[in-house]
């Protein structure tokens, strides 16, 4: 998992981790815009679907305790080579929200932020989880960093 930034203590694995009290955020206040995470496979994985899960908690009480996001879009890179972007307007609700993308075999997915709910200058924006579905039951791989 990668990401443009993050706060610490709160990297993009945390955004990927199939827990609901753990959250990935840029660390940069306001919306958050262009700030992005990506999730990445170690094999071609078939991607049909995704739950999306706004916000540091699925408490209701802690939906206003960061920016949600609004609008994000999803490109996702196929085995391939082909790109294919999708745009997915999110609620800010609690718990998760279920998007199809059925895009077939793919190798990175990445969310860009466009815009966000409750966008504050003393508030981030923050992921508590994205889940990838798909025949493989898709999980990505944490990749090592470049030069590393």
């Amino acid at each position: 998992m990668k990401a443009s930034h993050s706060y610490e203590g709160h990297g993009p694995d945390l955004a990927f981790d199939r827990e609901d009290a753990t959250w990935w955020g840029p660390g940069v206040a306001h919306s958050g815009a262009g700030e992005w995470i990506e999730g990445r496979f170690d094999v071609p994985t078939r991607l049909t679907d995704l739950v999306f899960t706004s916000g540091v908690s699925t408490r209701v009480g802690a939906l206003s305790e960061s920016a949600l996001p609004n609008r994000v879009t999803v490109t996702v890179t196929t085995a391939a080579g082909k790109t294919v972007e999708r745009d997915l307007m999110l609620a800010p609700v609690v718990g998760g929200q279920h998007f199809a993308l059925d895009v077939g075999k793919v190798l990175v997915v990445r969310f860009t932020i466009k815009s966000s709910y409750y966008a504050s200058e003393n508030k981030q924006v923050a992921i508590s989880d994205i889940e990838l579905l798909g025949g493989d039951e898709a999980r990505p791989v944490p990749q090592p960093e470049a030069g590393s």
